[in-house]
């Protein structure tokens, strides 16, 4: 009895996968498989599969933090330190270099009668400021011609020019302000002083872009890594929604399936124990505990049938050779 019973259901299973792949198509059937795969799962899987997608979850997010915290501690050090600091310090050292050249140089213009070891030590000095000033500008663009972005794409906001075109325009400054006098030749004459004090001042503008430019591009660097954050925790919010709803969902499937399977088996658990047996057994389609018991249930249930059966044919025929004996009794006796 059990034996037909499970091949009715096998078959009533084949030909409503049939009718459902015929109806609603193969998509429909797949995720019905899907669903089957979940409710064929024993009672401790089906409450691991909902620890482990958390679980997931919660080390993704961890290696996400991880890289995200390097990137933006890679990236914060590089644009802040090894970029705009170290460059902005080079170039504020060569401006300081440059003031204190030309302070050198207009003492030297102004007081003609200076004694020759007075002008010997100012010209010295002038000549290392001004050797100070190439050498540091040289070495803040150096630092920072690696950075394609920062050295020739990035633009000061009000020159509208980059690293590169500043650069460029300081060291025609600088040449044009060396070669309009020169301190160390005694035969170049102060008349051209006003070209020399133009060249110079040009020059100093060039520095002092340079370094607007390198604090805009800082602030512009520190908007982006704030974008991205930003970026990363509406994408990590998004992710941990979508898994929250999703494992809400599996969790009521889950649970539903549970607590119908449980309530149904219940029922007929209850319904044998008041001597019912006309009853038709609910069917726990899984291959998990409830299944089992379900299974187990179904062959008790078809068990105790086939023995009342047997009981009321073994009654009957009981009885049916009762009354042949009497017959045959009473015969005798008439006899």
């Amino acid at each position: 009895i059990t034996k037909q019973s499970n091949s009715l259901n096998q078959e009533i299973l084949s030909h409503a996968e049939w009718v459902i792949k015929r109806r609603f198509g193969q998509n429909t059937l797949e995720r019905r498989k899907r669903m089957k795969a979940i409710r064929n799962m024993k009672v401790s899987q089906k409450l691991l599969l909902l620890c482990i997608p958390a679980l997931l979850a919660l080390v993704t997010l961890l290696v996400l933090f991880i890289l995200d915290t390097t990137k933006i501690s890679r990236e914060t050090k590089k644009a802040y330190y090894d970029e705009v600091y170290v460059s902005t310090e080079l170039i504020l050292n060569a401006d300081r270099d440059y003031y204190q050249a030309a302070l050198s140089e207009k003492e030297v213009v102004l007081s003609p009668n200076m004694d020759a070891a007075r002008k010997k030590e100012l010209i010295d000095t002038h000549n290392e400021d001004v050797g100070q000033v190439t050498e540091r500008i040289d070495q803040a663009i150096e630092n920072i011609k690696g950075n394609k972005e920062l050295y020739s794409e990035f633009k000061h906001s009000a020159s509208g020019k980059t690293m590169e075109e500043l650069y460029g325009e300081f060291l025609i400054h600088q040449k044009a302000w060396r070669e309009s006098y020169d301190i160390n030749d005694a035969n170049s004459s102060p008349a051209n002083m006003d070209k020399h004090l133009e060249e110079f001042s040009s020059a100093r503008d060039c520095i002092n872009t340079m370094t607007e430019l390198l604090n805009e591009y800082a602030a512009a660097k520190s908007e982006g890594i704030t974008a991205d954050i930003n970026k990363d925790i509406f994408w990590i919010s998004g992710f941990i929604i979508v898994l929250a709803v999703l494992i809400m969902a599996l969790a009521f499937y889950i649970g539903r399936f549970l607590r119908k399977a449980s309530a149904m088996t219940t029922n007929d658990m209850e319904l044998l124990s008041g001597n019912y047996l006309s009853f038709a057994p609910y069917h726990v389609l899984s291959t998990d505990e409830l299944g089992g018991l379900s299974v187990s249930v179904n062959t008790l249930i078809d068990s105790l049938r086939g023995i009342v059966t047997v009981l009321r044919e073994s009654s009957t025929r009981l009885l049916e050779s009762s009354s042949a004996m009497k017959i045959n009794s009473d015969e005798i006796t008439l006899s």
